[in-house]
């Protein structure tokens, strides 16, 4: 809520900001300066906020969060329509595209078959297309959204599409200088444009590598990194929709299976986009990619958390356990029920299913643990935990040693975080 709470106001910043300009084409640019640099990476954000609204409206049980939900989704469809980013545009059709697919639980057979038939029309009509894409003229700097559209095949006279196609050549060039190991990350915008023909330079073109990038999240990757690290880069991918397939066919939990089919749906508004962008190089993307990636605790997990006193660590973990909606078994060890409770009062939330047990001794926090079965376990903290095991003082090395190894077996022992 956070994330999508911070994107709402940047976008309607933005909308603000572009209104004054007349909503033009050419403002579009940069009225969304200074949280993003163009209007692309802020296009490839809008786009993966949406399945993550949709997926809190349809997850909200209050009145008011849910109107503010509707109009928040109402704002982003409205920001991405004028952020005139038509890759943005592309991936919210096709993730679309990827909802149905498992929604109607559609077979592998029958994706080869959607996949085939269009390639085979492809084929057979291919001389035609490549005339009607000559011939097209639409560009791309139109507030005409037809002819946006229209423009995103325009690779005669499009400065924009002839750019891209200029910085992925020189991406293959350079993979054929370096083929195994490459050139090394991020060194792509230092070194391409040695490798630029004279009949790809486009009117944005530049020779002073002091910008600009592969312009893709595949090719960038095989330029800088080399085939292995190309062939590392897929796999990666692969297996982040592979495991989230999986989970989400596996999962029985209806909390749990949405929030799936959300990471999958805004992953996949980012790498089809990415196939003709690349923002990963960016704390506005990386983070929330990342962040999706790793979708909350792994089961058997063990996270300590640090910092210095006073800092906010145990509101940090009440805050945590109050949110979720599953069971949690609250361990403190430093205060009483009244001041957590105090607390909670304070940050305004409620979890019927989080049990706060005032307990230090290890032993007899699992055996309570067995009697709740909780589905995560926060412990505050782990200084405070002793064992009747070994001769030593609580808050020791040795007895945090000790309490620590046993968490973690138990952890591990029945897939608790």
């Amino acid at each position: 809520m956070v994330l999508l709470s911070s994107i709402i106001i940047v976008t309607l910043y933005t909308l603000i900001n572009h209104s004054m300009n007349s909503f033009s084409e050419e403002s579009g640019h940069w009225v969304m300066w200074p949280f993003f640099k163009d209007h692309t990476s802020y296009g490839a954000i809008l786009a993966l906020s949406i399945p993550i609204n949709i997926w809190l409206l349809n997850e909200s049980k209050k009145k008011l969060s849910s109107y503010f939900l509707l109009t928040s989704l109402v704002i982003l469809f409205v920001g991405l329509y004028f952020s005139y980013t038509r890759a943005a545009w592309l991936s919210i059709v096709l993730t679309f595209g990827v909802f149905l697919l498992y929604y109607f639980r559609i077979k592998l057979k029958y994706l080869i078959i959607l996949f085939i038939i269009p390639l085979l029309f492809v084929i057979i009509n291919l001389t035609d297309i490549s005339y009607l894409i000559q011939k097209n003229d639409a560009e791309h700097t139109t507030e005409n959204f037809s002819e946006r559209i229209e423009s995103m095949s325009n690779i005669s006279s499009d400065a924009s599409n002839l750019e891209r196609l200029n910085r992925w050549n020189c991406a293959i060039k350079l993979f054929y200088k370096r083929p195994f190991f490459g050139w090394g990350p991020g060194t792509y915008s230092f070194v391409y444009a040695p490798f630029q023909s004279s009949k790809d330079l486009t009117i944005i073109s530049t020779n002073f590598g002091d910008g600009g990038n592969a312009h893709s999240e595949y090719l960038g990757p095989l330029a800088e990194q080399g085939i292995i690290g190309f062939i590392i880069n897929l796999i990666l991918i692969g297996l982040i929709f592979i495991s989230t397939g999986i989970l989400y066919i596996n999962c029985e939990d209806l909390f749990y299976k949405n929030l799936t089919l959300m990471i999958i749906l805004s992953l996949t508004t980012y790498f089809t986009h990415g196939v003709l962008n690349n923002y990963l190089d960016t704390d506005k993307a990386a983070i929330p990619i990342w962040g999706l990636i790793g979708h909350g605790l792994v089961k058997g997990s063990v996270i300590l958390l640090g910092g210095e006193p006073g800092i906010g660590k145990s509101t940090l973990t009440l805050k945590i356990a109050l949110t979720l909606n599953e069971k949690v078994l609250y361990i403190s060890g430093e205060e009483s029920n009244e001041q957590i409770k105090l607390r909670a009062t304070r940050i305004d939330l409620n979890n019927e299913k989080c049990y706060i047990y005032n307990e230090t001794e290890v032993n007899t926090i699992l055996k309570t643990s067995d009697e709740v079965k909780p589905e995560l376990i926060i412990i505050d903290s782990i200084q405070t935990i002793h064992t009747q095991d070994i001769d030593a003082i609580p808050g020791s090395v040795s007895q945090i040693k000790h309490c620590a190894e046993q968490l973690i077996k138990y952890a591990k022992d029945r897939l608790i975080p």
